[in-house]
């Protein structure tokens, strides 16, 4: 028995602000979700749902595809960027280890035992790492025991 393999597996597309502007053209005319839908050859969750994530956050305010494709365009920004170890606990952990000059490996690997239950990763600690002054991650050596480097005491 043979399968059907001819159904063309679906491709998201975000919409164009062209798209956007003929929503809010056929919203003005009174037109229904469905049939703008059928005019632009998209699914009619697409427009759903274009309107619940772009139109303006007061109701009272009528769909404009310029201001949508605005709205769109900053969400797909920002929409990679995150707050590096956003726990503030494990952040001030961090920034003391790398102050003292412990490598990433052995911030992520100290933090479990100093502290049980609570961890992160070394490339977490890079990434935040790029992102503040400190410019650990590039030099990657360590000089002491599980990279921890040796106390003065001898």
């Amino acid at each position: 028995m043979e399968h059907d393999t001819s159904k063309a597996k679906k491709v998201y597309h975000q919409l164009n602000q062209a798209q956007r502007e003929a929503i809010a053209i056929g919203l003005e005319q009174g037109k229904s979700l469905s049939q703008i839908a059928r005019e632009l050859g998209v699914d009619k969750s697409t427009v759903s749902r274009e309107l619940k994530q772009n139109n303006a956050p007061v109701n009272e305010v009528k769909y404009r595809g310029n201001r949508a494709h605005k709205r769109a365009d900053a969400r797909k920004r920002n929409s990679h960027r995150r707050e590096r170890l956003a726990d503030p606990f494990i952040r001030d952990f961090v920034e003391q280890g790398l102050k003292n000059g412990w490598t990433p490996e052995a911030i992520a690997g100290r933090l479990p035992l100093e502290h049980p239950g609570v961890k992160t990763n070394y490339e977490t600690i890079c990434g935040y790492d790029a992102a503040t002054s400190f410019n650990i991650c590039p030099r990657g050596a360590s000089n002491g025991i599980n990279g921890v480097p040796a106390s003065k005491d001898g």
